[in-house]
C-alpha cells in the first residue's frame, strides 16, 4: 500500500503564503520508505504551519500532482522539494535528506 496515508492526498495545490514540502516516491523503493518515515516526522512537527504534498508515483496523479511532477521530478527517487511562503524553491533535490536539513529550510520559510 501507500507509504503515507491520510486525507486529501490527491491535492497537489501549492498555496501562496504557506511553505510547502513536496515528496515524490515509489512504494517499492527502500530509500523512499525511509524518506516517507522522515516526512511523517516533519509533518508532525510542522502540521498547520506548512503544507505537505505527497506524490505517490505508483498511483494515478491528480492534475495538480502531475503538474508538480512535470515541474520538479527528475526521474530519481525519493525527490524532495521545499517552497517558501513567497513561492520560491529553497530545496529541490533527489535522494534521501535528513529531517534536520529540511527543518532548517522550513524554519526559514515560515
Amino acid at each position: 500500500g501507500p507509504l503515507i496515508t491520510g486525507e486529501g492526498l490527491s491535492d497537489g495545490s501549492v498555496r501562496k503564503g504557506t511553505p510547502a514540502y513536496i515528496i515524490f516516491y515509489h512504494r517499492e523503493c527502500y530509500n523512499s520508505k525511509r524518506q516517507a518515515r522522515r516526512t511523517v516526522e516533519l509533518y508532525e512537527k510542522y502540521m498547520g504551519k506548512a503544507d505537505f504534498i505527497i506524490v505517490d508515483l505508483d498511483m494515478e496523479l491528480s492534475k495538480e500532482q502531475d503538474g508538480l511532477r512535470s515541474r520538479f521530478y527528475r526521474n530519481y527517487i525519493p525527490h524532495v522539494t521545499v517552497i517558501d511562503a513567497e513561492g520560491k524553491v529553497v530545496y529541490d533535490k533527489s535522494g534521501e535528506v535528513g529531517t534536520d536539513v529540511i527543518s532548517v529550510m522550513l524554519d526559514r520559510a515560515l
